[in-house]
């Protein structure tokens, strides 16, 4: 893994803003009511719509995925997926994809072991045919429960743009060791800096400037909680 210790965290001050609650505005449904309780409706071309699995199910094989976000430019959804024990991986959305999980976890198989705590074997990224391969993943050497950003489309970071920002929460569960990744033009993964917390969470305003959200606490307690901008070192 490369640091390129190119930028740093900026510090924001958060305030918490009132707005009326219009209850119309938390009824409001997807278009349609052809689901199965009638509240929301699902795509008509949605990969299983008539068959045994779920009409709503788009895609499929992720064990607990934190953070999803779409792509401003190019609309490619990337996933970020948290491994059980060992890998950490990084997807992007294809239609009726099968990502693998229980079978694999990142580009390995995965044996559940039963009752007991399941683990990784071989190293297999193409076996089982048919699944979806990662895009990137790290082992827990790196961190431990990634945690899924955005692809960089602002403008103060030039060498950032067209790349996908991440996070991981902890190196370690022992103190708050959180981290912030982006993937390099060939893929492998690349440090931009450790913010000094438990990293949440990655946000995007509309200029798609970035902010890394986190706190001091594991739980989500406490007034601890800051939103910092990645922005160019020495800025």
């Amino acid at each position: 893994m490369r640091d390129v210790a190119a930028h740093r965290m900026k510090a924001l001050r958060s305030h918490a803003e009132k707005r009326p609650f219009h209850e119309n505005a938390s009824s409001r449904r997807p278009q349609g009511t052809d689901s199965a309780n009638g509240e929301y409706g699902v795509p008509a071309d949605n990969p299983f719509v008539g068959s045994d699995a779920a009409d709503e199910i788009y895609a499929y094989g992720f064990r607990n995925p934190f953070r999803i976000s779409v792509d401003q430019h190019r609309g490619r959804i990337h996933v970020a997926d948290v491994g059980q024990n060992d890998i950490e991986e990084i997807d992007v959305l294809v239609r009726g994809g099968n990502y693998g999980w229980p079978v694999k976890e990142g580009s390995f198989l995965f044996d559940m072991n039963g009752s007991d705590p399941g683990f990784t074997t071989d190293f297999s990224p193409v076996v089982p045919p048919g699944m979806i391969a990662t895009i990137a993943e790290c082992d827990h050497a790196e961190g431990i429960s990634v945690t899924g950003g955005f692809v960089y489309r602002g403008a103060a970071l030039r060498e950032l743009r067209g790349r996908y920002v991440f996070g991981d929460f902890t190196r370690s569960f022992a103190g708050p060791q959180g981290q912030v990744f982006h993937l390099a033009t060939d893929g492998a993964i690349a440090e931009l800096g450790e913010p000094g917390m438990f990293v949440t969470g990655l946000a995007q305003n509309k200029r798609g400037e970035m902010y890394v959200l986190g706190t001091q606490n594991v739980a989500p307690v406490g007034t601890t909680g800051t939103i910092s901008r990645i922005v160019p070192s020495g800025g």
